[in-house]
């Protein structure tokens, strides 16, 4: 919840009324490790999370198993770290390790260090959405997808 209001970045938002809880975080993680090759990557610092990283397959469709979703989310005060580049060094060794052939995320485009650590880590922006979200306050949000070719 913490990250989640520190940030405008990600399509939740507790103005919506999304607000996580122990209950729901346990169905997200035993959804991600349901395709048997997801992964969920915790940070700490000290005993308080920094941040978190995912990774999984992008469809059920047997012609979408090479590819792979991931994601990552800070909270403000660690952020400049280090700590997501940590992450996601991580996420893409996993990716290797499950066989997936490409990585792809969506960045939204006012998030220029997230867009500047996807680009250290060979990502590349393939299409952008706009108007992808928007925001109580009646403006928008255009995403950028990007892909990281594993091959």
């Amino acid at each position: 919840n913490t990250i989640i209001e520190e940030t405008m970045f990600i399509a939740k938002d507790i103005r919506d009324g999304y607000v996580t809880d122990v209950e729901h975080e346990i169905k997200w993680i035993n959804a991600v490790g349901q395709s048997g090759r997801g992964y969920i990557v915790l940070a700490k610092v000290g005993d308080e999370l920094a941040g978190l990283g995912n990774i999984d397959v992008v469809g059920s469709k047997f012609r979408f198993q090479h590819r792979s979703a991931i994601g990552i989310s800070m909270k403000k005060k660690f952020q400049g770290r280090g700590i997501a580049s940590l992450i996601m060094e991580k996420l893409i060794e996993l990716a290797v390790k499950e066989g997936f052939e490409q990585v792809e995320l969506e960045v939204v485009k006012a998030n220029a260090p997230a867009i500047h650590l996807y680009q250290k880590f060979g990502f590349v922006e393939t299409g952008r959405k706009p108007h992808a979200m928007k925001y109580a306050d009646g403006t928008y949000a255009d995403l950028i997808y990007m892909i990281n070719d594993l091959k």
